[in-house]
């Protein structure tokens, strides 16, 4: 694990955590920020666990998290980050514009959108505003960011109003489901004959609008509904 030599922290400019998948890109950024004055690298790291792991023991004012440790452990850092360090701000540093990529990072907590082809400053600058309490994401994103969360909001309550239509038991059925359980382990864990589970089956076909099992277990994980069962 390679972790940057803390920063004195008595020094002027908000702290930052920075997070990137490789070594020169951290060495280089901490080497160019110190340069420019006015933002702090108090410690690197390279993965999600290990930016969580730094953020809690630094408590910086702002979490850079790049999208080059992957997307998902990228949302899953932001998340995570402000979740357990409330005092900490998420930046996104990414490697394209892209909308949908936005509109997760925003609901992941991050409150700055900025991508590596930005100059140093504008990245800079960023950490700044974000520190400050206000958000930094592209003029020009702005407009399709709105449109996209109106529309995963839409999605998301009509998610929601499907998910309620089951009963108690259906939910469970659901849940074994999501787990890989076939009909007979499924009439197994809920002590029932397996004509029940296999009507339960069906019935949570039909309320859902779907025609598979592999279609209704798609519907709650990727849209991260499972914890509603």
């Amino acid at each position: 694990m390679h972790i940057a030599t803390p920063r004195d922290l008595s020094a002027a400019g908000p702290s930052v955590v920075l997070c990137a998948s490789h070594r020169l890109v951290r060495e280089a950024l901490t080497e160019r920020f110190d340069t420019i004055g006015g933002v702090r690298i108090v410690a690197t790291a390279r993965d999600a666990a290990e930016s969580i792991a730094e953020a809690e023991r630094y408590r910086p004012a702002v979490a850079i998290v790049s999208d080059d440790i992957g997307r998902a452990a990228a949302l899953h850092a932001a998340r995570t980050i402000v979740e357990r360090v409330r005092s900490c701000s998420v930046l996104m540093l990414v490697g394209n514009e892209d909308a949908e990529a936005l509109a997760e990072a925003v609901e992941a907590g991050a409150r700055g959108y900025v991508t590596r082809h930005a100059r140093l400053q504008h990245l800079c600058d960023a950490v700044l505003r974000i520190a400050n309490g206000l958000a930094d994401v592209p003029d020009s994103m702005l407009r399709t960011l709105l449109d996209r969360l109106v529309e995963r909001r839409s999605a998301s309550e009509e998610g929601d109003r499907v998910l309620s239509q089951l009963s108690e038991r259906e939910r469970e059925v659901l849940l074994l489901l999501t787990e890989g359980a076939s009909t007979d382990s499924i009439a197994e864990s809920l002590m029932v004959t397996r004509e029940t589970a296999r009507k339960h089956v069906q019935n949570i076909l039909i309320k859902m609008g779907v025609r598979s099992r592999l279609e209704a277990v798609a519907y709650v994980v990727q849209d991260g509904r499972r914890a509603l069962l």
